[in-house]
């Protein structure tokens, strides 16, 4: 008699829930108010989409230097990432 557990293939092979649309609202809402990243409370990891987590990273990097998510300030961090062949 075979006693092993079944294996739900669709449940198991299947990406975790998560909603493109509402990560990119969230970003999107730290880069217009930086009051929205502390208060979201959220972490790189939170994120499905890499490219999103690529961008909350230097997003809290940037806030954590000096208190603001400009853009531009963000973009200049995503490039120097880049330029040094950093994913994180």
């Amino acid at each position: 008699m075979n006693t092993k557990p079944r294996r739900k293939p669709e449940l198991l092979d299947s990406a975790p829930p998560h909603s493109i649309e509402m990560e990119r609202a969230a970003l999107a809402s730290m880069l217009i108010d930086a009051a929205a990243l502390p208060a979201m409370d959220l972490e790189r990891d939170d994120f499905y989409d890499e490219a999103h987590q690529l961008v909350y990273a230097a997003l809290a990097e940037v806030y954590a230097d000096n208190g603001t998510t400009d853009s531009m300030l963000v973009v200049e961090r995503l490039k120097a990432r880049e330029h040094k062949g950093q994913s994180a």
